[in-house]
């Protein structure tokens, strides 16, 4: 299984505003932390970057395009829209900054973003209505317009437009090299809406995925840590605990205040609203 080491304080952040319970948008922190990984097979890149859940905003000045996110600790909803109504902000989503970001950070390291695996998974734009389902098209173009490689899943508010060649996987394993990545999108829950999948339906292809043991899952709803308070779905905490060999499992839609954590043979890795940035081993 891959291992991993992941330092406990974040080397970066990005200031973007989110949606608090009751509308009113805070402050808050996409934070990016640094650490390495090892497998046991030979691995063309340079690092791994994983991340999901970037829904929040980031405020630009119009005139100047300097960020003046940290000018507006907290806004109601409608002193938002009413300030982007009269021109005094722009808001992006913070999806479409963060890619130049991590490269950056990379670069100082001597990594290439051409050598670079980014894993997206999920949820990965929003807009003050913070449960809206939204078009992310332009988020994942920001990402392949810096990194080479770039894959992932949907989470339950993306919209994609029809005619994209993005790498997205449902119930899907993909190989580069000798690395084999495996992911299942969307969330357990009524067919009816985006991204949802009956239960038979999510356990069947994870149990697929699993079974040609991919040495990364990517999901984007996260199991339940049982003993722990560390959120998720039970079901898919015991659907992964049948498999006998461990992989690195990615997860978002619910934050975690640990990041990692340990569900036999598997270690889980929570990266909503984070950054997780993983170099190899000696690189």
């Amino acid at each position: 299984m891959i291992r991993i080491n992941l330092k406990p304080e974040p080397v970066s952040y990005v200031k973007s505003l989110t949606q608090r319970i009751g509308g009113s948008l805070a402050l808050t922190s996409v934070n990016v932390y640094f650490g390495t990984f090892e497998l046991p097979v030979e691995v063309h890149f340079d690092a791994l970057v994983f991340t999901s859940d970037l829904q929040s905003l980031v405020l630009k000045d119009p005139l100047s395009g300097e960020t003046v996110t940290e000018l507006f600790p907290s806004l109601t909803l409608a002193e938002f829209l009413q300030l982007e109504e009269v021109g005094l902000i722009k808001s992006i989503p913070v999806g479409l900054v963060i890619p130049e970001i991590i490269a950056n950070l990379l670069r100082n390291k001597g990594i290439s973003p051409q050598r670079v695996l980014v894993l997206l998974c999920g949820d990965l734009t929003g807009d003050p209505d913070r449960g809206s389902n939204i078009e992310v098209n332009r988020v994942w173009t920001a990402f392949e317009s810096v990194f080479k490689n770039v894959v992932g899943v949907l989470g339950n508010h993306d919209l994609l437009d029809a005619n994209t060649s993005f790498q997205i996987l449902d119930g899907d394993v993909i190989s580069f090299g000798k690395l084999k990545i495996g992911g299942v999108s969307g969330i357990i829950g009524k067919p009816s809406k985006p991204n949802r999948k009956p239960q038979q339906t999510y356990q069947n292809f994870l149990i697929q995925v699993l079974k040609r043991r991919p040495h990364v899952l990517l999901l984007h709803e996260s199991p339940r840590i049982p003993g722990s308070s560390l959120r998720g779905n039970i079901e898919i905490a015991r659907w992964l605990q049948q498999s006998s060999v461990g992989t690195l499992i990615c997860t978002g839609h619910v934050r975690w205040e640990s990041i990692v954590a340990s569900l036999p043979p598997h270690l889980i890795m929570n990266v909503e609203h984070r950054v997780i940035i993983l170099r190899k081993q000696n690189s």
